[in-house]
């Protein structure tokens, strides 16, 4: 029959669907509501692997071999083919600076004619057109770390032990965090609280 659908499961256990669409071809779907779609030829491809193939809590766009951020992206997924997909599989990530610009991509985003977008306007795993670079947000952490220069490491260290000292100030002589600590920043208590130097009276 024309509009059943069938479901299928991948070799991941997750299941998928497909129907005949109006032009008689059978099309696949993560969704029942096929809003996003591959037809027969990448089934035949991909056979039910067709999937995601990893996700990643929180993917990091940076400038290629640096740590300067351009966008972080929540839950997402790299299917089979390495493209990054959003919004729970359903939204590619794509890239302006490939074969078609942004005003060219709006109508194909819009239409969500997904075969119609040239490969390298879609972002992949490391390094894409225009210099963007795409990493697990745990690996740009690395390399920031790697990155570090011993003074640095020194101020973070500092940093890092003067916060641990202000929780515990505040924990002994100032319930609820307010008052005078000589662990914190004037400009950082002038901004928490109008109590100034164990003067209990606002100014």
């Amino acid at each position: 029959m024309k509009n059943e659908i069938k479901t299928h499961t991948n070799a991941n256990g997750q299941d998928y669907f497909s129907k005949v669409d109006g032009n008689g071809e059978r099309i696949f779907s993560f969704s029942e509501s096929f809003r996003d779609i591959w037809n027969q030829a990448d089934e035949n491809l991909y056979g039910n692997t067709k999937m995601k193939i990893m996700t990643i809590k929180i993917l990091e766009i940076v400038k290629a071999g640096t740590t300067e951020n351009l966008m972080r992206v929540p839950q997402i997924t790299v299917r089979e083919d390495g493209t990054i997909w959003c919004n729970k599989n359903t939204t590619p990530l794509l890239n302006v600076s490939g074969t078609l610009n942004k005003t060219e991509l709006l109508p194909l985003v819009e239409a969500k004619t997904w075969d119609k977008i040239p490969a390298d306007n879609y972002l992949r795993l490391g390094i894409n057109a225009g210099g963007k670079e795409c990493l697990d947000q745990s690996d740009v952490d690395d390399r920031r770390r790697e990155n570090v220069t011993p003074e640095e490491e020194a101020q973070i260290a500092k940093a890092k032990e003067n916060a641990r000292k202000a929780r515990e100030y505040d924990r002994i002589n100032n319930e609820g965090g307010e008052g005078y600590n000589p662990y914190r920043g004037q400009a950082e208590m002038e901004d928490r609280t109008p109590h100034h130097k164990g003067d209990n009276n606002p100014e």
